[in-house]
């Protein structure tokens, strides 16, 4: 008997809007994790804007979530235009 897994799901949906957040939430996660049990997950986000986010949104709320979750920052890039 091995310790390897009986699935491996790796599942690449490029260009999803971020109002579709929910169907992934409903779609995907969910299904998956009521067939599997508790299971890990990446998420790449990227976003332009020209409007932007501040500072404080990025610290206190998006990496405040990521950390309340038990996350980690893999990768970060961000650019500050004025």
């Amino acid at each position: 008997m091995t310790d390897e897994p009986n699935i491996a799901l790796l599942i690449d949906a490029d260009n999803s809007p971020a109002s579709k957040i929910a169907d992934v939430n409903r779609g995907i996660l969910l299904p998956l994790n009521r067939a599997v049990g508790d299971f890990k997950f990446t998420i790449q986000i990227d976003v332009s804007s020209a409007e932007g986010i501040s500072q404080a949104t990025l610290e206190n709320q998006i990496k405040e979530t990521i950390r309340q979750i038990g996350g980690r920052m893999v990768e970060e890039k961000v650019e500050f235009k004025r």
